[in-house]
């Protein structure tokens, strides 16, 4: 409830949670800002989408988007990470410490959100630039079958939560921490676009660009 409140109804007066990292300058902090703000950006973005005879971007989709710059993204892609039982223990044993479902109670899992959100997505795409992006992870490494073929010549991996990326490469750089970080460099085409929110993230300097799962 807070975090909407803070996209939805903030005001001056409330405390809200800050960034754990100190050395987060004031300015690159998020800060409560009303969605009237949004307004005149929102209508710039639905009369370019007419003009290409696409579904204008709801107020809905709008605070869908801004949640999702904010802290409740690892909730959100937790869930679209460990809500099969296909998924492995670890990735449904971290969607039940974020989003609950111990002791045999069912864990929310913020369906008509994410809907919302891929819905977003979708239609700011459509406005995209086509551009490379970069994508930074912490201390991982990639399995063998993103390097080596299957039996079908196949080779890669799949994201199946929202991917975030940015076209800043010192960003990502920042993201890739670790002896074993990692870094992508990925190039936009026609069909493969994400959603430019930079105009409603709570982050804007992370000139973040979000794709679908």
């Amino acid at each position: 409830k807070q975090e909407w409140c803070f996209v939805v109804e903030p005001n001056e007066e409330t405390l809200w949670p800050k960034e754990a990292d100190v050395k987060i300058k004031e300015d690159r902090r998020r800060k409560p800002i009303p969605l009237s703000k949004f307004k005149d950006e929102l209508k710039e973005k639905n009369d370019q989408l007419k003009r290409l005879n696409q579904p204008e971007m709801t107020e809905e989709e709008l605070i869908g988007g801004r949640l999702y710059t904010g802290p409740l993204f690892v909730k959100y892609n937790g869930v679209l990470r460990g809500c099969r039982d296909s998924d492995p223990l670890e990735l449904r044993l971290i969607l039940k410490q974020l989003c609950g479902g111990a002791q045999g109670t069912k864990p929310n899992l913020y369906t008509t959100t994410l809907h919302v959100i891929n819905s977003s997505i979708v239609k700011l795409s459509k406005l995209t630039i086509a551009t490379p992006v970069y994508r930074g992870l912490a201390s991982k490494s990639l399995p063998d079958s993103f390097w080596t073929a299957n039996e079908f010549g196949v080779r890669g991996g799949i994201e199946t939560a929202f991917m975030s990326t940015t076209r800043d490469l010192d960003v990502a750089m920042r993201y890739a921490k670790g002896e074993t970080g990692l870094l992508f460099e990925m190039h936009m085409g026609m069909v493969d676009r994400g959603a430019d929110l930079v105009w409603l993230s709570q982050y804007p300097h992370e000139k973040e660009v979000l794709f679908g799962p």
